[in-house]
């Protein structure tokens, strides 16, 4: 990695663009976790709405019970 190369790959994550990385360092705390929790409840509401497609009979309480058990365990 040279000194003007600061994308990170640990295999894990996709590379930055270095300006993103720029980005994250400037956001306080705060911010970062404001981005965290609306990602988070982003990916709530796609897999609510892929569990409400594959499941058209379900009822809203059905779908959101299903919802909760997949967070809550971490699968699906």
């Amino acid at each position: 990695m040279t000194a003007t190369d600061q994308s990170v790959s640990d295999g894990k994550t996709p590379d930055l663009h270095p300006e993103q990385i720029a980005a994250y360092r400037r956001m306080t705390p705060q911010q970062k976790l404001q981005l965290i929790a609306r990602s988070y409840w982003q990916a709530r509401r796609i897999k609510e709405s892929g569990i409400r497609y594959q499941n058209p009979d379900w009822t809203e309480e059905q779908v959101a019970a299903e919802t909760r058990r997949i967070f809550l365990n971490g699968a699906g």
